[in-house]
């Protein structure tokens, strides 16, 4: 099944974080933005997306404290 399909289908934001955090091989990335945070596929060529219903913003420390954790995260 896609990553990114799979990640879909999970409720609530923390359970997205956990998978996120427990699947890091799937490649997928945390695009992060001042009103928004959403999950893309850089190898799929659809736009399809996954939202999170909180933004945690672009700030360069919440970006370092994604990588710290093993998430692949860029502003946007």
């Amino acid at each position: 099944m896609n990553a990114l399909k799979e990640l879909s289908k999970i409720e609530g934001d923390i359970n997205k974080w956990k998978w996120l955090m427990e699947n890091q091989e799937a490649g997928l990335i945390v695009n992060l933005d001042n009103d928004d945070t959403f999950v893309t596929d850089p190898d799929s060529e659809d736009d399809f997306c996954v939202d999170f219903d909180g933004y945690v913003g672009w700030s360069d420390g919440v970006i370092s404290l994604l990588e710290a954790i093993g998430i692949k995260a860029e502003p946007v």
